[in-house]
C-alpha cells in the first residue's frame, strides 16, 4: 500500500484547511472558470441529495487539518486493516451521479467507504475506502479503486489529480491518454533514449 502522503502535500493540506476562514477571507476573486463551476454546483443542490453533500464536501479537509492539529501525522488502523483512495476530477455537473456509482462499486467489492468529498475546487472529486479483513480485502479494495478510476474516464473525468499517475496507474494511460499517449512516447524517447529517466512512470 502507498504512505498517506508526502510531507509536502501533507503540508499543503494543512496550511490550505486549517485557517480555511483566513484564506477565504484574503484569497483573490476567483476565475470565471472556478465561478462557472461553482453555478454549477449551486444548480445541482436543487437536487435533495445534492443539498448535503455540497453542504459537507469540505468536511474531509478540515478532519484532516484536525487531526494534524492534535499531533497526528497518520491514520491509525488495526491489524489487517488498510486504505487506498481515489483522487479525480468529474464534471461539476456529474459529480453526485459519480458518487453514488463509486459507493455502488465499494459495496458490490464489500469495502468501507471512508471518506467522499472534495479537497478543494468543486470538480476535484476524492473517495476514501478500506478494508479490515487482510489480503483478500486489499485485493478488493484494489479492484474498486481501478474500477472507480476506469469510470471516471468514462464520465468524462481524469483519473488523479494530486499524487500522478506514477507506476501504479500507468496501466490506465492509454485509456486516459488515447492516441497521444503515442506522442508523449517518442518525446520521451527522443529526450531519453537509454530510458534511465523514471524508467515505467506514466506508462512511458
Amino acid at each position: 500500500m502507498r504512505s498517506l502522503a508526502t510531507t509536502a502535500s501533507r503540508n499543503w493540506a494543512l496550511s490550505t484547511w486549517a485557517s480555511r476562514a483566513t484564506v477565504r477571507a484574503s484569497a483573490p476573486l476567483p476565475s470565471a472558470r472556478v465561478r462557472s463551476a461553482w453555478r454549477a454546483a449551486a444548480a445541482s443542490c436543487r437536487n435533495r441529495k445534492g443539498d448535503g453533500y455540497w453542504e459537507h464536501r469540505h468536511d474531509i479537509g478540515d478532519r484532516f487539518a484536525e487531526r494534524r492539529r492534535a499531533g497526528q501525522t497518520q491514520r491509525w488502523l488495526p491489524p489487517r486493516s488498510g486504505f487506498d483512495y481515489a483522487h479525480l476530477t468529474m464534471r461539476v455537473s456529474r459529480v453526485l451521479e459519480y458518487r453514488e456509482r463509486c459507493l455502488e462499486i465499494l459495496r458490490a467489492h464489500r469495502v468501507q467507504p471512508a471518506e467522499v468529498g472534495v479537497w478543494c475546487h468543486p470538480e476535484l472529486f476524492s473517495v476514501y475506502a478500506s478494508y479490515h479483513d487482510g489480503p483478500e480485502g486489499a485485493d478488493r479494495l484494489a479492484a474498486a479503486v481501478d474500477e472507480m478510476l476506469r469510470l471516471a474516464q468514462e464520465m468524462g473525468g481524469a483519473m488523479e489529480y494530486c499524487h500522478g499517475v506514477g507506476v501504479r496507474l500507468a496501466h490506465l494511460m492509454s485509456r486516459e491518454r488515447g492516441a497521444s499517449l503515442d506522442v508523449l512516447r517518442s518525446i520521451k524517447c527522443a529526450l531519453d533514449p537509454k530510458g534511465i529517466m523514471n524508467p515505467g512512470k506514466l506508462g512511458l
